[in-house]
């Protein structure tokens, strides 16, 4: 079974996105969710995961910030990342930020699946 922590600020996507990986592979796949980067971070501290899934732009603690966290505090764990803005925009600003896969949204649900089994 596959931890997976599920962070986005948008709660009807996040909750949509987790119910339907929570249905389509229940076997394979534990998923929690934080609405926001500061509950992410509050978890990250209490629990283990072997993946995080987390949106970039959000208000407060954003992805950026989660990247710099994981990689300075949890760089075992592989992060991928949702975002709505272009590819190309994103990526020169996580140059020095590892991260294991970028999904543009909208996404699809075997996508998000296929990239988390992979990442673990």
């Amino acid at each position: 079974m596959v931890d997976v922590l599920l962070i986005d600020d948008e709660r009807h996507f996040l909750d949509s996105l987790a119910e339907g990986l929570r249905v389509l592979y229940p076997h394979k796949l534990s998923v929690v969710t934080a609405d926001s980067g500061e509950k992410a971070l509050g978890m990250l501290k209490t629990a283990a995961f072997d993946v995080v899934v987390t949106d970039l732009h959000m208000p407060g603690v954003d992805g950026y910030q989660l990247l710099t966290h994981m990689r300075d505090t949890h760089p075992g764990v592989p992060v991928i990342i949702m975002s709505a803005f272009a590819r190309a925009e994103v990526e020169k600003h996580l140059l020095d930020l590892r991260f294991a896969k970028y999904i543009e949204k909208p996404l699809a649900l075997d996508e998000v699946a296929h990239a988390i089994l992979s990442a673990a």
